[in-house]
């Protein structure tokens, strides 16, 4: 319970948009959305700012079992 918490605070601060655009799109292209955040999290190109919104993001899909539907909620910024 409190890592869904964690997550949900973390999350509500908001999400760079580049990064929830490539989550959407790794979703729409058919990928689970937990292997599309494992994999953002060891592309290069991912930083220091978005690393924790993904270990986040990564803690509340394996919470709610790969229920993606809290990531339409998220803010962006």
């Amino acid at each position: 319970r409190a890592a869904a918490i964690t997550g949900a605070e973390a999350l509500a601060k908001g999400v760079p948009s580049e990064l929830a655009v490539k989550v959407e799109a790794g979703i729409q292209a058919g990928t689970p959305a937990e292997t599309v955040v494992e994999k953002l999290k060891t592309d290069t190109a991912t930083n220091s700012a978005t690393r924790p919104a993904l270990d986040q993001t990564a803690t509340l899909l394996r919470i709610t079992g790969g229920q993606a539907g809290f990531l339409k909620l998220v803010k962006r910024t």
